[in-house]
């Protein structure tokens, strides 16, 4: 549990939860959107 709220603790995973509420995105689409890597997307730590 602690977990869960260390990663909604991040502003850009909270961005990527709103972005998917509105509709289904690939890692790429959603790297793009951030200027991240695809690698990085996929990666359980975003940093």
């Amino acid at each position: 549990m602690k977990n869960f709220f260390k990663a909604l603790d991040d502003p850009t995973r909270r961005k990527i939860l709103e972005m998917l509420r509105e509709r289904d995105m690939t890692a790429g689409e959603i790297a793009d959107a951030f200027n991240i890597s695809k690698p990085s997307i996929s990666f359980p730590s975003i940093y």
